[in-house]
């Protein structure tokens, strides 16, 4: 599928993905987007998509580099990070 140019954006939980040669001359030509996010926050928000909810809170990232960038909600006293839902046309484990 990078071959052929079909991906314009990958979410992995691990890096991979930059150990593909066709990956990192897409990335160097900035054909593609990468995040790398947490395993069970990668699962939750596709689990979430196949149920059509609108997105989650969860303390994993807080205070790390997962959650940089993000706004950190406060729920009874407690830290979440707010995770949107992935916009795909392809998942895969």
């Amino acid at each position: 599928m990078l071959a052929k140019g079909c991906a314009g954006r990958i979410v992995y939980n691990f890096l991979f993905a930059l150990t593909l040669f066709v990956f990192k001359e897409m990335q160097e030509a900035s054909q593609i987007d990468l995040e790398v996010v947490l395993q069970g926050t990668l699962v939750e928000r596709l689990r979430m998509a196949g149920a059509r909810l609108g997105g989650f809170l969860t303390p994993a990232g807080v205070d790390s580099a997962f959650g940089d960038g993000k706004p950190v909600r406060e729920i009874d006293g407690k830290e979440y990070v707010p995770e949107r839902l992935p916009l795909c046309d392809f998942a895969s484990f």
